[in-house]
């Protein structure tokens, strides 16, 4: 999974926005060291000999964020109490629904995440309401190994971070809770 994100997590001094995230969360039937993949009769067979290479949660939350960094504009902060920068904070959360790997045939991520304001907040105190969306993505391995699974799933991993990015510029502008559906098939709802 690329680790682009952490490198880029100190780079707030040419940041517009700050982003924080907190734990990935996983079905239990996904949350293990070893890959999973869908056999011809979609039954789940794990693969204890490929696992990855962390923490399936830091793999998922590493990638998401190599996405949404691509934008300049964006730093990631390790910890919401970062409001002594002076720019506007947002809480990211992300929750994978669904990841299916079929050898050769697909690979598939259902996901939501939400995106809150964190500061500044309002000027009666209050935090801002979260904007939570949903999205469905499905791609062609490149081949039959599990190595062109686990590519085709990071590749989903990195357009669900682009995704974050782009939503996260509507949000700003004032227009994401007109986003609908697009592409990508992600439906926002404030």
């Amino acid at each position: 999974m690329p680790s682009q994100a952490a490198g880029r997590s100190s780079d707030t001094h040419r940041a517009q926005v700050l982003i924080t995230t907190g734990e990935v969360h996983l079905p239990d039937g996904l949350d293990r060291p070893e890959l999973q993949v869908l056999s011809g009769g979609d039954e789940v067979v794990p693969l204890p000999q490929d696992q990855w290479r962390g923490g399936l949660p830091d793999e998922i939350r590493s990638a998401v964020l190599a996405g949404v960094l691509e934008r300049p504009e964006y730093a990631q902060i390790p910890a919401p109490g970062a409001v002594r920068y002076g720019l506007p904070v947002y809480a990211l959360q992300l929750s994978v629904q669904r990841m299916d790997m079929a050898l050769g045939q697909y690979v598939d991520l259902d996901a939501t995440w939400s995106l809150q304001a964190l500061a500044p907040v309002s000027a009666s105190g209050e935090a801002s309401r979260a904007l939570v969306c949903r999205s469905s993505w499905r791609r062609v391995p490149a081949g039959p190994a599990v190595s062109d699974a686990v590519q085709a799933q990071q590749t989903l991993m990195r357009q669900w971070g682009e995704q974050i990015g782009r939503t996260l510029a509507r949000l700003r502008s004032g227009s994401a809770a007109t986003a609908g559906r697009s592409a990508t098939d992600v439906l926002c709802v404030p």
